[in-house]
C-alpha cells in the first residue's frame, strides 16, 4: 500500500496525510475561533444585565435572578420544588452566556475545545500502521 523506508522504520502515507490534515483543521479551527471571539469581544457591550433587567423569552417576560422577589421564588419552589429553582437559575446561566461579552468567552473556549480534539486525534494515530491490518474479512494472501 505506499508504505515508505524513512530512518529505518516504515511509515505509511495514509495515515501521515490524515495526521497533518488533524493538525491543520486543529490549527485553522483555533486560529478562526479565537478571531471570532476577539471580535465578538471587541464589538459587544458590557453586562448584558446592564441595558436591561428583563428580557423577552418565548413570549414572557422574564427577569434576572436578582431581581425576582422571594414571593416569587417560594412559590416556583411550592410549585415545582428545588429542582424547578435550579432548572430556573440553570437556563438563566446558559441564556446568559449566549449573550455580550460571554458569548466571545463561550465561542473561544469552543474553539479551543475542538481544536484540542482534532489535535489528540491527531496525536492517536497510529504512525507506522498498515490500514488493512485490522480490516475485517480473509487474509489479503488466502484464496
Amino acid at each position: 500500500m505506499g508504505l515508505k523506508r524513512a530512518t529505518g522504520r516504515a511509515v505509511n502515507d495514509t495515515y501521515e496525510k490524515h495526521r497533518v490534515r488533524c493538525n491543520a483543521i486543529g490549527k485553522y479551527v483555533l486560529l478562526i475561533g479565537l478571531c471570532a471571539a476577539l471580535a465578538i469581544y471587541l464589538l459587544a457591550g458590557g453586562d448584558p444585565r446592564d441595558a436591561a433587567s428583563s428580557r423577552l423569552d418565548g413570549g414572557n417576560v422574564q427577569q434576572d435572578l436578582s431581581e425576582i422577589s422571594k414571593s416569587y421564588l417560594r412559590n416556583m419552589e411550592l410549585y415545582g420544588g428545588k429542582a424547578n429553582v435550579m432548572a430556573y437559575e440553570m437556563r438563566l446561566w446558559i441564556g446568559g452566556l449566549f449573550q455580550g461579552r460571554t458569548l466571545a468567552y463561550t465561542v473561544g473556549l469552543a474553539s479551543l475545545v475542538v481544536a484540542l480534539g482534532f489535535f489528540l486525534l491527531a496525536r492517536l494515530i497510529p504512525p507506522g500502521a498498515d490500514p488493512g491490518d485490522n480490516a475485517p474479512g480473509p487474509p489479503k494472501n488466502s484464496p
